[in-house]
């Protein structure tokens, strides 16, 4: 009899512990409609629903972020925290292919923008592009040294060499609608 008291007792000691353990370790977790730019969905009604973001975030101010495609294949990952050895908040991004291969990671210091990217095709290295906080974008290709393009603007995002206007007024000059 007393044994099965102690038993009792301790089984519900422990079942206390676990619990507590689990909400001092609380989660607040979020799904977020997504269309194909990746920003949130307004109005569903118009068929730009194509993602969706899961948002996890911790009580240490952690989170990671999971955008899903509607076929439930991974798209991307994303886990924010403080990196304690080196002092600064950090961002480290995954991004897959349809069939789930890693095709890039990077590694940003959140806090001044500095970033390491790498691009993979079969888990190898094939290129990598580097920004230092107030430097030049520098893109490598392979495990090379020397940087093939050195830039201050990210040559990986399509960027236009010209004005607005000067666009509007090209436009303006050279299309033709057809008379009525």
């Amino acid at each position: 009899m007393k044994n099965k008291i102690h038993y009792k007792f301790s089984l519900l000691l422990l079942v206390n512990f676990c619990v507590a353990i689990n909400l001092s370790q609380a989660q607040e977790r979020v799904i977020i409609k997504l269309d194909g730019g990746m920003t949130p969905v307004v109005n569903e009604n118009f068929g730009t629903h194509k993602y969706n973001q899961i948002l996890t975030t911790g009580k240490d101010s952690s989170s990671i972020s999971k955008i899903y495609d509607l076929k439930n294949r991974l798209y991307s990952q994303t886990i924010e925290k403080y990196n304690e050895d080196l002092g600064y908040n950090e961002a480290i991004t995954s991004k897959y292919d349809t069939l789930q291969n890693l095709i890039s990671s990077e590694i940003k210091n959140v806090d001044n923008g500095s970033f390491i990217r790498v691009f993979l095709a079969d888990e190898i290295a094939v290129s990598r592009l580097e920004y230092i906080s107030n430097q030049n974008y520098k893109f490598y290709l392979g495990d090379s040294e020397t940087p093939l393009v050195e830039s201050e603007k990210d040559p990986m995002q399509l960027q236009t060499n010209y004005e607005m206007s000067e666009y509007h007024r090209f436009l303006a000059q050279n299309l033709r609608y057809p008379q009525q």
